[in-house]
């Protein structure tokens, strides 16, 4: 491929927001980094290619070390590339946790190379319910209760609302990254035509589509979860059963949710056992007004006793 010495080289940080399709754009970033890479635009290489986001440059900025961020330049300092992207939403949701000499690393790696902003926005409303279900879908700290509030209570928390108000939330991190110009736009629009347009790819360039990726969850779940898991001291072992049997009963293209069904089956018997039987005692012990919602909770517990019996059968040596 021709060098791109004269082409100044830049980089494309998708810092978030959560929740406005992070996922979709992360997922067609790699799904189309061969025929961005013939374009002189290079995705930065990822560690769980299920979720192809960048968490390593969030979690090697909270340490201060800068050194695979300036092992993933290398392409624009030798003229492979003019272009690279970075994206992992977890640069806004980890902001206050990264310290102001790793943000000043993080410049001086990029001397000479521009920074751009790539943000979108949704509507307000929206935007805290899902990132509200999300919270409560997360991991939980081995030995650590529930801790996300309320809906009503999460809505106004002011440092999670400010994510969402782009313009305020763009000039902090530019400060941060020393980025030099920004691209704001919003989840209703065709954000990802928007993202190529910015990377300079022409019309016929040979993009496959973006997937469908991180689905929402039914509301009915989230209530059904919420409930179990704030009943509980632990909620790791509750997650692990119930996270498994929705995933059987109802498959989606939640990341979250796929990642610890796999889970599941992987992590020994008796982590599964308890996992069960915390499952079981919540629903036993918890009052659901709403019908479905307690048949729901049902259906989940015998679910994941199920899962649990079959790979106990699998587990079992084979007669001779």
């Amino acid at each position: 491929m021709a060098r791109m010495n004269d082409i100044r080289p830049r980089v494309i940080l998708h810092p978030g927001p959560p929740k406005t399709g992070t996922s979709t754009l992360q997922a067609w970033c790699h799904l189309n980094r061969a025929a961005l890479a013939a374009q002189g635009v290079v995705y930065a290489s990822v560690d769980t290619p299920r979720d192809p986001k960048h968490q390593w440059l969030v979690q090697g900025l909270k340490r201060g070390d800068v050194t695979r961020l300036a092992a993933e330049i290398a392409p624009l300092r030798d003229g492979r590339a003019h272009t690279l992207i970075l994206s992992c939403e977890g640069v806004m949701t980890n902001r206050v946790l990264i310290p102001d000499s790793a943000w000043q690393q993080f410049r001086q790696v990029l001397t000479g190379i521009d920074t751009t902003l790539f943000m979108v926005g949704r509507d307000m409303d929206g935007w805290l319910r899902s990132l509200w279900k999300q919270a409560l879908i997360n991991p939980v700290p081995l030995g650590k209760p529930l801790a996300v509030p309320e809906f009503a209570v999460f809505a106004r928390v002011p440092a999670i609302r400010a994510m969402i108000d782009l313009d305020p939330m763009a000039d902090l991190i530019a400060r941060n990254t020393g980025a030099s110009a920004r691209v704001l736009t919003r989840l209703d629009a065709d954000f990802i035509t928007e993202f190529a347009v910015l990377l300079g790819l022409p019309p016929d360039a040979p993009m496959q589509d973006a997937p469908r990726i991180n689905e929402s969850l039914p509301a009915d779940f989230i209530a059904v979860y919420a409930r179990l898991a704030r009943h509980v001291d632990e909620v790791w072992p509750l997650r692990l059963a119930v996270f498994a049997a929705i995933h059987a009963i109802l498959p989606t293209g939640n990341l979250m949710v796929a990642n610890v069904a796999r889970q599941f089956a992987r992590v020994p018997a008796h982590d599964r056992d308890r996992a069960v039987a915390t499952l079981q005692q919540a629903v036993d012990a918890v009052s659901f007004d709403d019908s479905d919602h307690r048949d729901l909770a049902s259906r989940l517990a015998s679910n994941a006793a199920a899962l649990r019996n079959i790979l106990l059968q699998d587990a079992q040596p084979a007669p001779r």
